[in-house]
C-alpha cells in the first residue's frame, strides 16, 4: 500500500474513525478505568507502593 492508497483508505473510513473517537473509545476507556478503580478499591489499597490501606 502506497501513500496515495493509504490516504484514500482514510478518506473512505473517515466516518468510522470519527464515530470511534466520539462514541466507542470514550465508552471503552471509561469502562476500563471504572473496572480498574473498583478492583483496587476491593483490594483495599493502592498500586505501585503508594499509600497503603
Amino acid at each position: 500500500m502506497n501513500l496515495e492508497q493509504f490516504q484514500q483508505f482514510l478518506t473512505e473510513k473517515q466516518a468510522e474513525i470519527e464515530q470511534a473517537l466520539r462514541r466507542t473509545l470514550p465508552v471503552k476507556v471509561g469502562r476500563i478505568a471504572k473496572d480498574h478503580f473498583q478492583t483496587v478499591f476491593r483490594q483495599g489499597g493502592f498500586q505501585d507502593n503508594g499509600t497503603q490501606a
